[in-house]
C-alpha cells in the first residue's frame, strides 16, 4: 500500500503507501435532514393544542440525532471473512468503472512466511468476489505470499506486486486482463537469496505501462513494465535510481508525465527519499530527510504532498513543488502518534491521508486527516477528523483509500471477535 495511483493515466487520481492512483469523480455524501416529519403533540385535558407551528419543529435532540454520520463505515463485511487465517489485511486496491479490486494477504502471522495472497473484487451492484487460489497457479513452488498494491490499466490489464518468502524474500508481480485470470511473472532478477519486494504500482494508460517501485537486493528500486508489443510478452526493466543503499520505496504516483516516488533509505537510521523523474530519468528532488519513512505520495495543486511517519513514532507529511522548493515539513497533527499510510487527491482538490495509531497493548485507532487548502488561513497543516467510528476494541488499520461509485474507499484491516482480518470502509467526509 503504500502509495497507490492504481489505473490512473496521466491525470492524478492520488496514490499509494505504497501508495496505491486512479483517476476518479468524488460525489460527497449528502446528509439529509428533515426526511422526515417529527410532530411535538401537547395535549392538556386530552385535545391536542398544539399550533401548526410548534407542530412542525422536532426537538433539538431530534436533529442531533439525525445529523449524525459516521466517518467511516464497514462494507461489505461478510466478503472480508473468508480468509486464509486469522490475520489479514488489505493493502491496496484499483478501480475501474466496473469493479473496486482490493489485494492483500492472510495467514495465522503476521509475516510474509505464514500468510497466502488474497483478492477481493466489488461489482457495481455491491456483492463482492473472493480469490485466494494464487499458491496452486501453474508455476508457483511457495505458496507463502501477499499482495502489497494491485494498479489497472482499464480494459487492458490488472497488475498485482507483493513478495514471496524464498531463500531470502523474493518479489513478486501478477498480469492479467481480470482479476479472476492472472498469472504470475516468473523473473529470475526477482528470487534467489536477498531481500526483494514490490510495494507499490502506478499505471500510465497512455503509455500502456506500469511503474513499479520498491526494494531489490536489499536497495530501494523501480521497475517499467509495457505492453505496447502485446502484454503476453511484457518486458519488466529496471530503471537506475541515484544510490544504491539499503532501503525501499513505497509509493509512487505520477501526472502530466512527471513521475515521483517516495521511501525511505538506511535500515538502522532510515531517512525519507523523494525522486523525480521528468521523463529523462530518476533523480533526487529533495535531500534525505534523518528519521523520517515516507509511505505514499500524491500529486496536489501543482505540488507534491508525501506522508509517512517519523522515527519518534509521530505520523510525518512533506509538501515541495517539482523543482524541490517551497519545501514543508510537518506532523499532520501536533503531539499525535500514529503513522500516515496513504495520500490521495480527491477530484474537488481535496488532500486526504490515513492511517492508524497504537492506542494500548495490541490495539490500534484508525486515523484520517485533511490538508488545510493554500487560500486557508492555516494553509498546509493538517487537520484531524475526529470520530467514533475511529475506535473500536481491537485493531483498526488504514493502508490505502481509492474511489469507486463515486464514493470513497479505505481499505486496511479491523478485529472481528478473535479474528483481524482485511477489511473496508466508506469515508464520509463534511
Amino acid at each position: 500500500s503504500g502509495q497507490n495511483t492504481s489505473g490512473q493515466n496521466t491525470s492524478e487520481a492520488g496514490a499509494k503507501k505504497r501508495g496505491p492512483a486512479i483517476g476518479i469523480a468524488l460525489g460527497l455524501v449528502a446528509v439529509l435532514i428533515g426526511a422526515g416529519l417529527i410532530i411535538a403533540y401537547l395535549t392538556i385535558d386530552g385535545e391536542n393544542t398544539a399550533s401548526p407551528s410548534e407542530a412542525s419543529t422536532p426537538p433539538a435532540d431530534a436533529l442531533d440525532d439525525a445529523e449524525v454520520v459516521p466517518l467511516i463505515s464497514s462494507v461489505g463485511t461478510q466478503a472480508f471473512q473468508a480468509t486464509s487465517g486469522p490475520v489479514g489485511l488489505a493493502f491496496g486496491a484499483a478501480s475501474t468503472s466496473l469493479g473496486l479490486t482490493v489485494a492483500g494477504g492472510a495467514g495465522t502471522g503476521e509475516r510474509v512466511r505464514n500468510q497466502r495472497a488474497e483478492m477481493w473484487t466489488m461489482s457495481a451492484d455491491g456483492t463482492w468476489d473472493y480469490r485466494d487460489d494464487f499458491g496452486q497457479a501453474e508455476g508457483i513452488t511457495n505458496s507463502s505470499e501477499r499482495f502489497w498494491d494491485i494498479g489497472v490499466i482499464e480494459g487492458q490489464q490488472f497488475l498485482a506486486v507483493g513478495e514471496a518468502s524464498g531463500t531470502g524474500v523474493d518479489a513478486t508481480l501478477w498480469l492479467g486482463s481480470q482479476p479472476g485470470l492472472m498469472r504470475p511473472l516468473s523473473i529470475d532478477i526477482l528470487t534467489g537469496s536477498g531481500n526483494h519486494s514490490m510495494h507499490a504500482v502506478s499505471a500510465n494508460a497512455q503509455d500502456l505501462e506500469f511503474t513499479i517501485v520498491g526494494r531489490l537486493n536489499g536497495a530501494a528500486a523501480i521497475w517499467r513494465l509495457h505492453g505496447r508489443n502485446g502484454w503476453e510478452v511484457a518486458p519488466l526493466e529496471v530503471e537506475s535510481v541515484p544510490f544504491q543503499q539499503s532501503g525501499r520505496l513505497a509509493g509512487i504516483t505520477q501526472q502530466d508525465g512527471v513521475k515521483v516516488a517516495v521511501g525511505s533509505i538506511g535500515d538502522d537510521t532510515p531517512s525519507a527519499v523523494m525522486l523525480i523523474d521528468r521523463g529523462d530519468g530518476w533523480e533526487s528532488l529533495i535531500e534525505p530527510i534523518a528519521g523520517v519513512e515516507l509511505e505514499s505520495v500524491t500529486f496536489a495543486d501543482g505540488r507534491i504532498v508525501a506522508v509517512g511517519a517519523n522515527t519518534d513514532g509521530s505520523p510525518a507529511a512533506v509538501i515541495t513543488d517539482k523543482s524541490g522548493v517551497g519545501f514543508v515539513h510537518r506532523l499532520p497533527a501536533e503531539g499525535s502518534l500514529g503513522i500516515a499510510r496513504a495520500v490521495v487527491t480527491l477530484a474537488d482538490g481535496t488532500v486526504v491521508a490515513v492511517g492508524d495509531s497504537e492506542v494500548g497493548e495490541g490495539d490500534r485507532d484508525a486515523l484520517v486527516w485533511t490538508l488545510a487548502p493554500a487560500d486557508a488561513l492555516d494553509d498546509d497543516t493538517w487537520r484531524p477528523h475526529i470520530d467514533d467510528s475511529l475506535t473500536a476494541s481491537g485493531v483498526q488499520e488504514m493502508w490505502d483509500l481509492v474511489v469507486f461509485e463515486a464514493k470513497i474507499h479505505v481499505l486496511g484491516r479491523s478485529t472481528v471477535g478473535d479474528r483481524t482480518p482485511a477489511h473496508a470502509w466508506t469515508l464520509a467526509l463534511d
